[in-house]
Protein backbone atom coordinates (compact mmCIF):
# COMPACT_ATOMS: atom_id res chain seq x y z
CA UNK A 1 0.00 0.00 0.00
CA UNK A 2 2.85 2.37 0.86
CA UNK A 3 4.38 1.83 -2.59
CA UNK A 4 1.05 2.74 -4.22
CA UNK A 5 0.79 5.87 -2.06
CA UNK A 6 4.31 6.94 -3.03
CA UNK A 7 3.57 6.29 -6.69
CA UNK A 8 0.41 8.43 -6.64
CA UNK A 9 2.15 11.19 -4.68
CA UNK A 10 5.01 11.25 -7.19
CA UNK A 11 2.57 11.33 -10.10
CA UNK A 12 0.69 14.25 -8.49
CA UNK A 13 3.96 16.11 -7.90
CA UNK A 14 5.02 15.51 -11.51
CA UNK A 15 1.72 16.75 -12.96
CA UNK A 16 1.79 19.84 -10.74
CA UNK A 17 5.36 20.57 -11.89
CA UNK A 18 4.20 20.21 -15.51
CA UNK A 19 1.30 22.59 -14.84
CA UNK A 20 3.66 25.19 -13.39
CA UNK A 21 6.03 24.81 -16.36
CA UNK A 22 3.15 25.14 -18.86
CA UNK A 23 1.89 28.23 -17.03
CA UNK A 24 5.32 29.86 -17.25
CA UNK A 25 5.64 29.02 -20.95
CA UNK A 26 2.15 30.33 -21.73
CA UNK A 27 2.90 33.53 -19.83
CA UNK A 28 6.12 33.91 -21.81
CA UNK A 29 4.39 33.44 -25.17
CA UNK A 30 1.53 35.82 -24.32
CA UNK A 31 3.94 38.55 -23.19
CA UNK A 32 6.59 37.98 -25.90
CA UNK A 33 8.86 36.59 -23.17
CA UNK A 34 7.90 39.31 -20.71
CA UNK A 35 8.71 42.24 -23.00
CA UNK A 36 4.98 43.04 -23.22
CA UNK A 37 3.19 44.31 -20.13
CA UNK A 38 -0.32 42.87 -19.76
CA UNK A 39 -2.74 44.59 -17.42
CA UNK A 40 -6.45 45.11 -16.94
CA UNK A 41 -7.72 48.69 -16.95
CA UNK A 42 -11.14 50.10 -16.08
CA UNK A 43 -12.49 53.46 -17.24
CA UNK A 44 -15.81 55.32 -17.06
CA UNK A 45 -18.54 55.27 -19.69
CA UNK A 46 -21.99 56.81 -19.95
CA UNK A 47 -24.05 57.22 -16.75
CA UNK A 48 -20.99 56.47 -14.62
CA UNK A 49 -20.86 52.82 -15.67
CA UNK A 50 -17.55 50.99 -15.97
CA UNK A 51 -15.92 49.53 -19.08
CA UNK A 52 -13.04 47.10 -18.65
CA UNK A 53 -10.25 46.23 -21.06
CA UNK A 54 -7.00 44.29 -21.12
CA UNK A 55 -3.97 46.19 -22.44
CA UNK A 56 -0.98 44.50 -24.11
CA UNK A 57 1.69 47.20 -23.93
CA UNK A 58 4.91 46.48 -25.87
CA UNK A 59 8.33 47.60 -24.66
CA UNK A 60 8.48 50.12 -27.55
CA UNK A 61 5.66 52.16 -25.95
CA UNK A 62 6.59 54.98 -23.58
CA UNK A 63 5.62 58.57 -22.82
CA UNK A 64 8.63 59.68 -24.86
CA UNK A 65 7.77 57.28 -27.69
CA UNK A 66 3.98 56.88 -28.11
CA UNK A 67 2.98 54.03 -30.43
CA UNK A 68 -0.15 53.12 -32.42
CA UNK A 69 -2.94 51.17 -30.72
CA UNK A 70 -5.58 48.69 -31.87
CA UNK A 71 -8.92 48.27 -30.11
CA UNK A 72 -10.32 44.75 -30.54
CA UNK A 73 -14.01 43.97 -30.00
CA UNK A 74 -15.16 40.38 -29.46
CA UNK A 75 -18.39 38.75 -30.60
CA UNK A 76 -21.68 38.46 -28.73
CA UNK A 77 -21.71 36.36 -25.58
CA UNK A 78 -17.91 36.38 -25.19
CA UNK A 79 -15.35 38.58 -23.51
CA UNK A 80 -12.07 40.18 -24.51
CA UNK A 81 -10.11 36.97 -23.93
CA UNK A 82 -11.81 35.42 -26.96
CA UNK A 83 -9.71 37.65 -29.26
CA UNK A 84 -6.55 37.72 -27.13
CA UNK A 85 -4.51 36.18 -29.94
CA UNK A 86 -5.09 39.36 -31.96
CA UNK A 87 -3.55 41.44 -29.15
CA UNK A 88 -0.66 38.99 -28.68
CA UNK A 89 0.35 39.34 -32.35
CA UNK A 90 -0.29 43.09 -32.44
CA UNK A 91 1.88 43.71 -29.37
CA UNK A 92 4.72 41.60 -30.81
CA UNK A 93 4.79 44.10 -33.68
CA UNK A 94 4.87 47.16 -31.42
CA UNK A 95 1.18 48.12 -31.33
CA UNK A 96 -0.68 48.44 -28.05
CA UNK A 97 -3.29 45.68 -28.38
CA UNK A 98 -6.47 46.38 -26.41
CA UNK A 99 -9.19 43.81 -25.67
CA UNK A 100 -12.41 45.60 -24.72
CA UNK A 101 -15.15 43.73 -22.85
CA UNK A 102 -18.57 44.77 -24.14
CA UNK A 103 -22.22 43.70 -24.21
CA UNK A 104 -22.04 42.96 -20.50
CA UNK A 105 -19.29 40.40 -21.17
CA UNK A 106 -16.16 40.08 -19.09
CA UNK A 107 -15.85 42.78 -16.46
CA UNK A 108 -17.67 45.60 -18.26
CA UNK A 109 -21.09 46.80 -17.19
CA UNK A 110 -23.89 46.76 -19.75
CA UNK A 111 -24.40 50.06 -21.59
CA UNK A 112 -27.43 51.37 -23.44
CA UNK A 113 -25.80 51.14 -26.88
CA UNK A 114 -23.07 48.97 -28.40
CA UNK A 115 -21.24 52.03 -29.72
CA UNK A 116 -21.01 53.35 -26.15
CA UNK A 117 -18.18 50.89 -25.49
CA UNK A 118 -16.15 52.15 -28.46
CA UNK A 119 -16.76 55.77 -27.43
CA UNK A 120 -15.71 55.15 -23.83
CA UNK A 121 -12.62 53.19 -24.91
CA UNK A 122 -11.60 55.80 -27.51
CA UNK A 123 -12.05 58.72 -25.11
CA UNK A 124 -9.79 56.94 -22.63
CA UNK A 125 -7.18 55.55 -25.02
CA UNK A 126 -6.59 58.53 -27.32
CA UNK A 127 -5.18 60.70 -24.52
CA UNK A 128 -2.87 58.12 -22.92
CA UNK A 129 0.71 59.44 -23.11
CA UNK A 130 2.24 56.17 -24.37
CA UNK A 131 -0.28 55.87 -27.23
CA UNK A 132 -0.31 57.91 -30.43
CA UNK A 133 -3.95 59.05 -30.39
CA UNK A 134 -3.80 59.95 -34.09
CA UNK A 135 -2.95 56.38 -35.07
CA UNK A 136 -5.77 54.27 -33.72
CA UNK A 137 -7.19 51.19 -35.42
CA UNK A 138 -10.09 48.92 -34.56
CA UNK A 139 -11.10 45.32 -35.27
CA UNK A 140 -14.52 43.78 -34.74
CA UNK A 141 -15.31 40.08 -34.90
CA UNK A 142 -18.89 38.98 -35.49
CA UNK A 143 -21.29 41.18 -33.50
CA UNK A 144 -18.28 43.29 -32.49
CA UNK A 145 -18.89 45.08 -35.79
CA UNK A 146 -21.89 46.80 -34.20
CA UNK A 147 -19.59 48.51 -31.71
CA UNK A 148 -17.34 50.17 -34.27
CA UNK A 149 -19.72 50.95 -37.16
CA UNK A 150 -19.61 54.76 -36.75
CA UNK A 151 -16.39 55.20 -34.80
CA UNK A 152 -14.38 56.81 -37.62
CA UNK A 153 -17.09 59.45 -38.11
CA UNK A 154 -17.16 60.24 -34.40
CA UNK A 155 -13.34 60.44 -34.25
CA UNK A 156 -12.19 61.38 -37.79
CA UNK A 157 -8.77 62.59 -36.62
CA UNK A 158 -7.97 59.50 -34.57
CA UNK A 159 -8.87 56.37 -36.53
CA UNK A 160 -6.79 55.17 -39.45
CA UNK A 161 -8.01 51.58 -39.83
CA UNK A 162 -11.22 49.59 -39.49
CA UNK A 163 -11.10 45.81 -39.91
CA UNK A 164 -14.41 43.95 -40.09
CA UNK A 165 -14.02 40.23 -39.38
CA UNK A 166 -16.88 37.89 -40.30
CA UNK A 167 -19.67 40.42 -39.69
CA UNK A 168 -23.00 38.54 -39.46
CA UNK A 169 -24.78 41.34 -41.33
CA UNK A 170 -22.54 43.16 -43.78
CA UNK A 171 -25.00 46.10 -44.07
CA UNK A 172 -23.93 47.21 -40.57
CA UNK A 173 -20.40 47.83 -41.92
CA UNK A 174 -20.03 51.45 -43.04
CA UNK A 175 -18.45 51.38 -46.50
CA UNK A 176 -18.04 55.17 -46.50
CA UNK A 177 -16.14 55.32 -43.22
CA UNK A 178 -13.38 57.88 -42.83
CA UNK A 179 -10.66 55.23 -42.49
CA UNK A 180 -8.96 52.43 -44.39
CA UNK A 181 -11.43 49.54 -44.40
CA UNK A 182 -10.99 45.78 -44.68
CA UNK A 183 -13.95 43.38 -44.81
CA UNK A 184 -13.23 39.69 -44.23
CA UNK A 185 -15.79 36.96 -44.83
CA UNK A 186 -15.65 33.24 -44.09
CA UNK A 187 -16.26 30.54 -46.68
CA UNK A 188 -18.31 28.52 -44.16
CA UNK A 189 -20.07 31.24 -42.20
CA UNK A 190 -23.58 30.13 -41.26
CA UNK A 191 -24.65 33.78 -40.98
CA UNK A 192 -23.91 34.37 -44.65
CA UNK A 193 -26.77 32.17 -45.73
CA UNK A 194 -29.10 33.09 -42.86
CA UNK A 195 -28.68 36.88 -43.05
CA UNK A 196 -26.82 37.86 -46.23
CA UNK A 197 -26.75 35.17 -48.91
CA UNK A 198 -24.24 33.08 -50.82
CA UNK A 199 -20.76 34.22 -51.82
CA UNK A 200 -21.95 36.03 -54.94
CA UNK A 201 -24.57 37.95 -52.96
CA UNK A 202 -22.08 38.80 -50.21
CA UNK A 203 -19.56 40.11 -52.73
CA UNK A 204 -22.22 42.14 -54.51
CA UNK A 205 -23.03 43.89 -51.22
CA UNK A 206 -19.33 44.52 -50.54
CA UNK A 207 -18.84 45.88 -54.09
CA UNK A 208 -21.74 48.27 -53.54
CA UNK A 209 -20.17 49.47 -50.29
CA UNK A 210 -16.81 49.96 -52.02
CA UNK A 211 -18.53 51.72 -54.97
CA UNK A 212 -17.06 49.35 -57.54
CA UNK A 213 -18.61 46.91 -60.00
CA UNK A 214 -17.03 43.86 -58.39
CA UNK A 215 -14.51 42.94 -55.72
CA UNK A 216 -11.60 40.51 -55.91
CA UNK A 217 -10.41 38.86 -52.73
CA UNK A 218 -7.06 40.30 -51.63
CA UNK A 219 -7.14 43.26 -54.03
CA UNK A 220 -6.72 46.73 -52.46
CA UNK A 221 -8.74 49.62 -53.87
CA UNK A 222 -7.88 53.24 -53.07
CA UNK A 223 -5.05 54.80 -51.08
CA UNK A 224 -3.81 54.09 -47.56
CA UNK A 225 -2.34 57.60 -47.34
CA UNK A 226 -5.73 59.19 -48.04
CA UNK A 227 -7.60 56.72 -45.80
CA UNK A 228 -9.61 55.49 -48.81
CA UNK A 229 -8.06 52.00 -49.04
CA UNK A 230 -10.64 49.22 -49.28
CA UNK A 231 -9.92 45.48 -49.27
CA UNK A 232 -12.18 42.44 -49.31
CA UNK A 233 -10.77 39.07 -48.18
CA UNK A 234 -12.60 35.78 -48.65
CA UNK A 235 -11.14 33.25 -46.21
CA UNK A 236 -11.25 29.69 -47.55
CA UNK A 237 -11.67 26.68 -45.25
CA UNK A 238 -13.01 28.72 -42.37
CA UNK A 239 -16.16 29.02 -40.29
CA UNK A 240 -17.63 31.89 -38.31
CA UNK A 241 -16.36 30.55 -34.99
CA UNK A 242 -12.69 30.15 -35.97
CA UNK A 243 -11.88 33.80 -36.74
CA UNK A 244 -9.86 34.09 -33.53
CA UNK A 245 -7.79 30.97 -34.22
CA UNK A 246 -7.26 31.25 -37.97
CA UNK A 247 -3.76 32.03 -39.26
CA UNK A 248 -5.08 33.48 -42.53
CA UNK A 249 -7.45 35.82 -40.72
CA UNK A 250 -4.73 37.04 -38.35
CA UNK A 251 -2.13 37.39 -41.13
CA UNK A 252 -4.58 39.36 -43.31
CA UNK A 253 -5.45 41.62 -40.39
CA UNK A 254 -1.76 42.25 -39.60
CA UNK A 255 -0.89 42.98 -43.23
CA UNK A 256 -3.70 45.49 -43.76
CA UNK A 257 -2.92 47.08 -40.41
CA UNK A 258 0.76 47.41 -41.31
CA UNK A 259 -0.03 49.09 -44.64
CA UNK A 260 -2.40 51.51 -42.91
CA UNK A 261 -0.31 52.21 -39.79
CA UNK A 262 3.23 50.81 -40.16
CA UNK A 263 4.21 48.47 -37.33
CA UNK A 264 6.87 49.88 -34.96
CA UNK A 265 8.44 46.41 -34.88
CA UNK A 266 7.89 44.84 -38.33
CA UNK A 267 7.61 41.06 -38.51
CA UNK A 268 6.51 38.67 -41.21
CA UNK A 269 2.71 38.36 -41.20
CA UNK A 270 3.05 34.58 -41.08
CA UNK A 271 5.30 34.84 -38.00
CA UNK A 272 2.65 33.95 -35.41
CA UNK A 273 3.04 32.36 -31.98
CA UNK A 274 -0.52 32.24 -30.64
CA UNK A 275 -0.96 28.64 -31.83
CA UNK A 276 1.79 27.49 -29.44
CA UNK A 277 -0.12 29.18 -26.62
CA UNK A 278 -3.18 27.24 -27.75
CA UNK A 279 -1.33 23.91 -27.82
CA UNK A 280 0.13 24.50 -24.36
CA UNK A 281 -3.38 25.29 -23.11
CA UNK A 282 -4.53 21.87 -24.34
CA UNK A 283 -1.64 20.15 -22.56
CA UNK A 284 -2.47 22.22 -19.49
CA UNK A 285 -6.02 20.85 -19.41
CA UNK A 286 -4.70 17.29 -19.80
CA UNK A 287 -2.17 17.84 -17.00
CA UNK A 288 -4.89 19.31 -14.77
CA UNK A 289 -7.15 16.27 -15.23
CA UNK A 290 -4.18 13.95 -14.55
CA UNK A 291 -3.40 15.89 -11.37
CA UNK A 292 -7.04 15.63 -10.24
CA UNK A 293 -7.00 11.87 -10.94
CA UNK A 294 -3.78 11.45 -8.92
CA UNK A 295 -5.26 13.50 -6.07
CA UNK A 296 -8.41 11.35 -6.13
CA UNK A 297 -6.29 8.19 -5.91
CA UNK A 298 -4.46 9.62 -2.89
CA UNK A 299 -7.80 10.39 -1.22
CA UNK A 300 -8.98 6.83 -1.82
CA UNK A 301 -5.97 5.57 0.15
CA UNK A 302 -7.21 7.42 3.26
CA UNK A 303 -9.31 5.14 5.53
CA UNK A 304 -12.22 7.59 5.52
CA UNK A 305 -12.62 7.23 1.74
CA UNK A 306 -11.59 3.57 1.44
CA UNK A 307 -15.15 2.33 1.74
CA UNK A 308 -15.87 3.78 -1.70
CA UNK A 309 -13.54 1.17 -3.21
CA UNK A 310 -15.81 -1.88 -3.26
CA UNK A 311 -15.16 -4.91 -5.46
CA UNK A 312 -16.52 -4.44 -8.94
CA UNK A 313 -20.06 -5.89 -8.90
CA UNK A 314 -21.44 -8.14 -11.59
CA UNK A 315 -22.86 -6.22 -14.50
CA UNK A 316 -26.62 -6.09 -13.96
CA UNK A 317 -27.21 -3.47 -16.60
CA UNK A 318 -29.00 -3.62 -19.91
CA UNK A 319 -27.93 -5.89 -22.73
CA UNK A 320 -28.46 -6.04 -26.46
CA UNK A 321 -31.41 -4.15 -27.90
CA UNK A 322 -32.36 -2.57 -24.56
CA UNK A 323 -28.83 -1.16 -24.16
CA UNK A 324 -28.80 0.34 -27.66
CA UNK A 325 -32.23 1.90 -27.17
CA UNK A 326 -31.06 3.41 -23.89
CA UNK A 327 -27.92 4.89 -25.49
CA UNK A 328 -29.92 6.27 -28.43
CA UNK A 329 -32.49 7.80 -26.06
CA UNK A 330 -29.81 9.50 -23.98
CA UNK A 331 -28.07 10.89 -27.07
CA UNK A 332 -31.39 12.13 -28.43
CA UNK A 333 -32.18 13.87 -25.15
CA UNK A 334 -28.73 15.50 -24.93
CA UNK A 335 -29.00 16.75 -28.52
CA UNK A 336 -32.59 18.01 -28.27
CA UNK A 337 -31.92 19.72 -24.92
CA UNK A 338 -28.80 21.61 -26.03
CA UNK A 339 -30.42 24.69 -27.61
CA UNK A 340 -33.19 25.32 -25.02
CA UNK A 341 -30.95 24.64 -22.01
CA UNK A 342 -28.00 26.66 -23.32
CA UNK A 343 -30.42 29.52 -24.12
CA UNK A 344 -31.45 29.50 -20.47
CA UNK A 345 -27.77 29.67 -19.52
CA UNK A 346 -27.12 32.66 -21.78
CA UNK A 347 -29.95 34.68 -20.23
CA UNK A 348 -30.04 33.59 -16.60
CA UNK A 349 -26.85 35.43 -15.55
CA UNK A 350 -27.14 38.49 -17.81
CA UNK A 351 -26.08 40.98 -15.14
CA UNK A 352 -23.83 38.69 -13.11
CA UNK A 353 -20.25 39.77 -12.44
CA UNK A 354 -19.46 36.33 -11.06
CA UNK A 355 -20.45 34.63 -14.34
CA UNK A 356 -19.72 37.29 -16.99
CA UNK A 357 -19.26 35.09 -20.07
CA UNK A 358 -22.60 34.23 -21.67
CA UNK A 359 -21.11 31.56 -23.91
CA UNK A 360 -19.49 29.79 -20.95
CA UNK A 361 -22.70 30.20 -18.94
CA UNK A 362 -24.68 28.47 -21.69
CA UNK A 363 -22.43 25.38 -21.50
CA UNK A 364 -22.29 25.37 -17.69
CA UNK A 365 -26.07 25.53 -17.30
CA UNK A 366 -26.54 22.89 -20.02
CA UNK A 367 -24.12 20.52 -18.26
CA UNK A 368 -25.60 21.31 -14.83
CA UNK A 369 -29.18 20.61 -15.93
CA UNK A 370 -28.10 17.45 -17.75
CA UNK A 371 -26.41 16.42 -14.49
CA UNK A 372 -29.65 17.06 -12.59
CA UNK A 373 -31.48 14.88 -15.12
CA UNK A 374 -28.88 12.11 -14.68
CA UNK A 375 -29.15 12.37 -10.89
CA UNK A 376 -32.93 12.04 -11.15
CA UNK A 377 -32.55 8.93 -13.31
CA UNK A 378 -30.13 7.42 -10.75
CA UNK A 379 -32.60 8.20 -7.94
CA UNK A 380 -35.42 6.45 -9.77
CA UNK A 381 -33.16 3.44 -10.44
CA UNK A 382 -32.22 3.24 -6.74
CA UNK A 383 -35.90 3.31 -5.77
CA UNK A 384 -36.69 0.61 -8.31
CA UNK A 385 -33.95 -1.65 -6.94
CA UNK A 386 -35.05 -1.10 -3.36
CA UNK A 387 -38.62 -2.07 -4.22
CA UNK A 388 -37.30 -5.16 -5.97
CA UNK A 389 -35.30 -6.04 -2.85
CA UNK A 390 -31.97 -5.77 -4.63
CA UNK A 391 -28.87 -4.68 -2.72
CA UNK A 392 -27.18 -1.43 -3.68
CA UNK A 393 -23.50 -0.73 -3.21
CA UNK A 394 -21.84 2.68 -3.24
CA UNK A 395 -19.76 1.64 -6.24
CA UNK A 396 -22.96 1.00 -8.22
Amino acid sequence: MKKVQNKNAKFLAATMAILILLTVLMSGIASDWWSVKIKRVQFPAEDGKIVSAIFYIPSEASNANPVPAVLNFHGRGDDGHSVEYYAIEQARRGYVGILVDWDGGGQSEELESAEGYAIAATDFVKDLPFIDGKKLSVTGWSAGNKVMKSISELYPDNYQTIISIFAPMIPIVNGDCNANLMIMKSSGDQYNYALTGNREEVEAIVAEKFHVEQVVSGEVIGSFENKTAREYVYVDNSIHQDANINKTVIASMLEFLDHSVPAPNPLSYSDQVWQYFNILSLFGYIALFCALAAFACILLEIPYFEKICNPLPANRGRRGKSLYINIAGNLLFLTAAFIPLSYIGINIFVDSRLFPSRTLNSFLVYLLLCGVFAAAMIWFEIRRRKKAGESIQLSD
